[in-house]
């Protein structure tokens, strides 16, 4: 049993356990409001690229290594388990122009000159996006919830038995 304090209530409320423990995170968070969410999720969104290209940028002023894009999974993946699908593909399109923009030559300028750079955008970014939308389907998809112990106890009842 845990102790109550005076103004604990609230505390206890939002971590989930003055109820249960039945209150996720994810239903403390989804109680804002619908357009704060996108705003959270867009800044989110733009926020992991930018990190990821400066911390790529440092990486590729240092030391001469070939397919940096790869990294660029990173936010994709982040984003699609926090956010969802939607989210992460913008992600992934971000990624793919910055990845263009900052990492193959010409440097600085959406247009890649080496066509074996051409093809490796297209692959990462069909991976991208192939990964992002499973991962989002795995953490986001509500269809894809067991069914409560009520109902299979239900679905049980009504079906006859052999005796």
């Amino acid at each position: 049993m845990l102790a109550r304090l005076p103004g604990s209530d609230t505390v206890l409320a939002r971590m989930g356990v003055g109820l249960g423990g039945l209150m996720s995170l994810r239903s403390t968070v989804s109680s804002r409001s619908p357009g704060s969410d996108l705003a959270v999720s867009a800044i989110a969104s733009v926020a992991a690229v930018t990190v990821t290209t400066i911390a790529l940028l440092i990486v590729d002023s240092l030391a001469a290594v070939d397919h940096l894009v790869i990294a660029y999974l990173l936010p994709a993946t982040l984003i699609a388990v926090y956010y969802g699908s939607t989210f992460a593909f913008l992600t992934s399109f971000a990624s793919g122009l910055s990845a263009a923009y900052f990492l193959f030559p010409p440097k600085f300028s959406l247009y890649i000159a080496h066509p074996m750079h051409v093809a490796e955008l297209g692959f990462f970014m069909l991976l991208a996006l192939t990964a992002s939308k499973a991962v989002a389907a795995v953490t986001h998809d509500v269809r894809l919830k067991r069914p409560s112990s009520d109902s299979s106890s239900r679905a049980k009842a009504d079906f006859p038995t052999a005796a």
